[in-house]
């Protein structure tokens, strides 16, 4: 259930103690999938990783018969059918789709620690498909890395970086989560390369001042150096004369990757004007 849908009034208890016949509806849909789907649930725990939230949706683990599990809880269903699981370097012994009480074995391929699944076209739950990873032993993690995105590329955020002294300001409704820059920053991020080749990289962020910020990125001894211009305020409801800062992205070149691998691409930024830095996009460019 939806925070919108909590917050909405016909959801909400009556004054005679009666429950509306939507909570109803949508308590008994989480008891149904919880009958079926709930050993994922129960007695699991999260996995100790950097940034424990995909795009797609959760991981949890827990020990079955003396081997390790990890569900994948899938909310968002891939466009490519492709699952992308980043940070679990230890090999599973099988990867398979749970449909109520059966299961069906699944293609993978796995490259240093990113494991692509092949799922199939359709999802099997409509709310959260589950896909059951077991190995035979215990998981060896690749904690920091970023989680690679269903689009195929890399989210580099503030929330994902190596950093711990960034100020984020969180998702208020109308901004998104960002960070505020000032002075001399430099921000880290943890990144497996699992195919050489070229990748371009953008980068999105509000500039409140009236001049160019100066910053550079650098990554296995390439530098790329660039400015980022004044942006504006825009519309958020014209009848009620509401804006909002505004967030542009922008191309910044492109880096080059020789092999596969473990990289850590820096972001720099020498200046006292403020910056609300979004996020950089590191993917691989079309052959």
């Amino acid at each position: 259930m939806s925070a919108s849908m909590v917050d909405s009034p016909k959801y909400w208890p009556r004054a005679d103690g009666t429950v509306p016949y939507e909570s109803v509806s949508r308590l008994h849909d989480v008891g149904s999938w919880l009958n079926t789907y709930g050993k994922s649930i129960y007695g699991a725990t999260g996995l100790s990783l950097k940034n424990n939230h995909f795009d797609w949706g959760y991981l949890t683990t827990k020990t079955e018969q003396n081997k390790t599990v990890v569900y994948a809880h899938v909310f968002n269903w891939p466009l490519d059918h492709k699952l992308r699981i980043t940070g679990i370097k230890s090999k599973p012994s099988n990867i398979a789709m749970m449909k109520g009480n059966s299961s069906t074995t699944l293609n993978y391929e796995q490259k240093l620690s990113s494991i692509h699944i092949d799922l199939p076209v359709d999802q099997p739950d409509h709310y959260v498909s589950e896909v059951k990873l077991t190995f035979d032993g215990p998981l060896e993690l690749d904690k920091n890395t970023v989680p690679e995105s269903t689009f195929g590329g890399f989210f580099l955020k503030s929330t994902n970086s190596l950093n711990n002294d960034l100020k984020i300001i969180r998702y208020d409704g109308k901004n998104p989560t960002h960070a505020f820059l000032t002075g001399n920053t430099k921000i880290d991020w943890e990144v497996t390369v699992t195919e050489a080749g070229s990748y371009t990289i953008d980068f999105s962020a509000h500039n409140p001042n009236k001049e160019n910020i100066p910053f550079e990125i650098s990554v296995a001894s390439q530098q790329l150096s660039g400015t980022f211009e004044p942006t504006n305020k825009m519309v958020v409801e014209p009848n009620e004369n509401n804006y909002t800062e505004e967030f542009v992205e922008k191309r910044i070149g492109t880096l080059k990757f020789d092999k596969p691998g473990k990289y850590i691409l820096t972001y720099k930024s020498q200046q006292q004007l403020p910056l609300w830095f979004n996020w950089l996009w590191l993917e691989k460019t079309k052959n």
